[in-house]
């Protein structure tokens, strides 16, 4: 399997324990007997990767959590399979932010409305696709698009600060999503 070399999700060099697969005429298709979504990495501590803003958390009664970074309007990074989290919803995460804690391995999965799949997610209003996550660890360009202000509020609606006022909106968390990254 592949590794990550100073990859920022584990705060170590990463070993890919499965990849991302969506072609049944991948010989990948054939050794995992189907589709895959996310790449899993072998993990303890579970780091962030881009800035961004926490806007789901599932799975507390199964011990097995999820948690939805939301980057801007078209992107968003899933980590799964965490026994353990340290953030909470509508926090904003900074680059290198512990998220969690990873059952051996964390499932990563790179959301993002720029291409169309059968593998849909939905963030609130926002129909988003199940892309590679790899592309999160190209060198060569950057991914992620940015910086879009934005702000969501505790009911979960999302205004663009363009339509802001320039006031302090009560009980919402205002940030500015950068365009820098790590692996």
């Amino acid at each position: 399997m592949n590794v990550i070399k100073n990859c920022l999700i584990t705060n170590s060099d990463a070993k890919v324990l499965k990849e991302y697969c969506i072609d049944k005429t991948s010989p990948l298709y054939q050794q995992y007997r189907g589709f895959n979504t996310s790449m899993n990495l072998e993990a303890s501590e579970v780091y962030n990767m881009y800035f961004g803003q926490v806007v789901m958390i599932s799975g507390e009664s199964k011990h097995m959590y999820e948690v939805v970074v939301l980057l801007n309007e078209h992107q968003a990074i899933r980590y799964g399979n965490l026994k353990s989290i340290d953030v909470t919803l509508y926090q904003h995460v900074d680059i290198g932010q512990k998220v969690g804690v990873a059952n051996r391995y964390v499932q990563i999965e790179y959301l993002s409305t720029y291409i169309k799949n059968p593998y849909s997610f939905r963030i609130n209003y926002i129909q988003m696709y199940k892309d590679d996550p790899a592309k999160l660890f190209d060198d060569s360009k950057s991914v992620i698009e940015g910086p879009e202000p934005f702000y969501y509020n505790q009911s979960g609606l999302r205004d663009v600060m363009s339509e802001y006022d320039g006031g302090t909106p009560n009980d919402n968390i205002v940030f500015m999503l950068s365009n820098n990254k790590g692996h």
